[in-house]
């Protein structure tokens, strides 16, 4: 029989020897898919790049088989390096073809491969029908090679389930196909997976009958590396049976055996079984020395899982003989790498769940294209008359909320007038302070629902904005003095920056800006509100020129460029604008803060200093009310811990 590497020598000679023409193309797809086929375990990236190569080649030439062949191998090649998803999806789309083509055996080879990923991420019960069917199919078919690998595949799920004696019914099956097809490989094989269920049962005794004549067919074979292998489990079963000497026997032949066939993962299960026994044998410099060169194999392979097991026994071992600092330290890596696998776990679980949803919503998706177009109206008719439902029991809830609230405010408003102790004065305060971030939640709420139902309307005068930020930032350094904060304005030139719009809503925005920049910034810091006039494109954007070149030093700060995230409509139609811009010394924000900082209901990732209270919904309707202008807003910052500066342009 020939070696894969003879196999794979004489395929690349026959790839060599084709081109893409249509006399040899389906030659050429054949030789570029088996050539995947048997590189995918071995060079899985050029197994890819041959699978793609096929699937090009097949799409070009009309080749249905190789086409479905191609995506197969696609799906086994993303399987093995660990791109879930894409290797879903190949999958799927090969058991498609292979449907519609008749070729069952294909559709059974996808959906088992289909199998190993749920059985990869740790979805049993999505891996288990799948088998089941791939091996109903193949016994249909009389492919007893196909069905003696899909029952070995249900035994080894029923195995990593704890159900040992369910595995041994499959694989005493898969065993009885592969005699009578006369696969050794396939009976040496199930002699060893049969023989691991019979340990993990507490048989060891018949494991090591069924160990036996599965190293005895892989003698005769000349398979060094799976003998070493299978002598491995054989020594695990005679320490489990306390018989030392021939567990040592067999873990020091295994190690020779794998020394010859330069194996490395087997190999340290091996010297892992001899530090064993020199731990029975309280010989603890010994297990030591196995131990640790376990342990340094298992780092040369980066195996989180040799390497956990190889600091698990050292610890045990430190701690046998006293040496306890030793002991702790081995113990704390131990559990380190447990946590690590652990999180690899959580990972491929939580994978698992996405590509569940995934293929939840394209079943979705795909079931609402199958709507007539009349249904598909009146279901978007019924969302948008849900919507302003919502909106308008969201106005009349804020409503109702505001009226009382704002009596509240007033009598606390009268008994802070009262002469009343200081105690009593403190609560008063509390009320009015608290009653007050309500009120401006509630306005948040109302406001936003306006404009959601599209109720708001602009009473545009025209008016000084440099007179109105003067305004605004009186009404807030209340506010802000109880973080001993300072508010600077800044403003370019001496003649009035006048603007035609709503000057409530400007006013509105302007708040909401400084309002978040007292509230995100820490105490005793300064922030700065700048109104400047030009025409477009003459003077520097304002960052670049703010608060004594704040830019250039939270950038020096932060040693990296800063980011900003314009708003789609951030460019002055008209060719003279006025720029007002708010600046902060705060918690700054990081690039996926600033990707959706103007999106409503959008708790960024930094939070309040002074724990205010926020909907998430102040910077949404600043977006709002500025589109409402014809104008546009934008956030920059050179990264968390470095402050904010966000730009308001308005046309004039």
């Amino acid at each position: 029989m020939m070696s894969v590497s003879q196999a794979i020598s004489d395929l690349e000679a026959r790839l060599n020897a084709t081109t893409d023409t249509q006399d040899q193309g389906e030659e050429r797809i054949s030789i570029l898919n088996e050539l995947s086929r048997q590189l995918r375990f071995i060079d899985a990236t050029r197994a890819l790049d041959l699978a793609r190569d096929a699937y090009q080649l097949s799409q070009a030439l009309g080749n249905p088989k190789g086409f479905a062949n191609s995506l197969l191998n696609i799906g086994v090649v993303h399987w093995v390096l660990s791109n879930y998803e894409q290797s879903l999806n190949a999958l799927g789309e090969a058991a498609a073809l292979y449907v519609g083509q008749g070729n069952e055996l294909g559709e059974a080879d996808a959906i088992s491969v289909v199998g190993m990923v749920h059985d990869t991420l740790g979805d049993f019960d999505k891996a288990l029908p799948l088998f089941t069917r791939a091996l109903r199919i193949r016994e249909r078919l009389g492919d007893k090679q196909g069905e003696a690998s899909s029952a070995n595949s249900i035994g080894i799920l029923h195995a990593k389930s704890g159900n040992h004696l369910q595995s041994r019914v499959y694989y005493e099956r898969s065993l009885q196909l592969y005699t009578e097809i006369q696969s050794q490989r396939g009976m040496a094989t199930q002699h060893n997976n049969l023989g691991l269920s019979y340990k993990n049962m507490g048989e060891p005794e018949k494991a090591l009958e069924l160990y036996a004549k599965g190293i005895e067919v892989l003698r005769d074979m000349g398979d060094k590396y799976t003998t070493g292998f299978f002598l491995v489990n054989s020594g695990d079963a005679y320490l489990m049976l306390g018989n030392d000497q021939e567990a040592l026997a067999r873990y020091q032949e295994a190690l020779q055996l794998l020394d010859e066939t330069g194996e490395k993962a087997s190999h340290i299960d091996a010297l892992v079984g001899v530090g064993r026994v020199m731990q029975k044998r309280l010989q603890w410099d010994a297990a030591l020395a196995a131990f640790y060169k376990a342990l340094m194999v298992a780092e040369a392979l980066k195996s989180r899982p040799h390497l956990q097991l190889a600091h698990e026994e050292m610890a045990k071992t430190y701690k046998a003989e006293g040496n306890f600092e030793k002991a702790l330290s081995h113990f704390e890596k131990f559990v380190a790498v447990r946590e690590e696998l652990s999180g690899e776990e959580i990972k491929k679980k939580t994978v698992s769940l996405m590509i569940e949803f995934q293929a939840e919503r394209s079943a979705k998706e795909a079931e609402l294209y199958k709507l007539r177009n009349t249904e598909l109206a009146e279901a978007n008719r019924k969302l948008a008359e849900a919507s302003k439902l919502k909106s308008e029991l969201l106005s009349m809830a804020a409503h109702d909320l505001k009226s009382p609230l704002q009596t509240i405010m007033g009598f606390a408003q009268l008994t802070l007038e009262l002469e009343t102790d200081g105690e009593v004065k403190q609560y008063q305060q509390h009320i009015r302070m608290a009653s007050g971030r309500m009120l401006h939640l509630i306005s948040d709420l109302l406001e936003s629902a306006a404009m959601e139902s599209e109720n708001l309307t602009l009473q545009k005068t025209a008016f000084d904005l440099s007179e109105l930020a003067r305004h605004v930032i009186e009404s807030l350094s209340p506010q802000a003095s109880l973080k001993s904060q300072q508010i600077d304005f800044i403003a370019s030139g001496a003649e009035p920056c006048t603007i035609s719009a709503d000057r409530q809503r400007i006013a509105e925005a302007l708040e909401n800006l400084i309002s978040n920049a007292i509230k995100y910034s820490p105490h005793d810091k300064t922030i700065w509100v700048k109104v400047e006039k030009g025409m477009k494109d003459a003077i520097e954007p304002a960052e670049m020129n703010f608060g004594g070149g704040m830019k250039k030093e939270m950038e020096e700060k932060g040693e990296k460029k800063g980011k900003q995230f314009p708003d789609s409509s951030f460019i002055s139609a008209s060719s003279s604008f006025i720029r007002i811009s708010v600046s902060d010394e705060g918690l700054g924000m990081g690039e996926e803060d600033l990707k959706h900082v103007f999106k409503p209901f959008q708790r960024l990732s930094a939070r309040p200093t002074g724990n205010e209270s926020s909907t998430g919904l102040g910077l949404s309707i600043v977006k709002r009310l500025v589109d409402l202008h014809g104008g546009g807003v934008r956030a920059y910052s050179a990264g968390k811990g470095f402050g904010s500066i966000f730009t308001i342009e308005l046309p004039c």
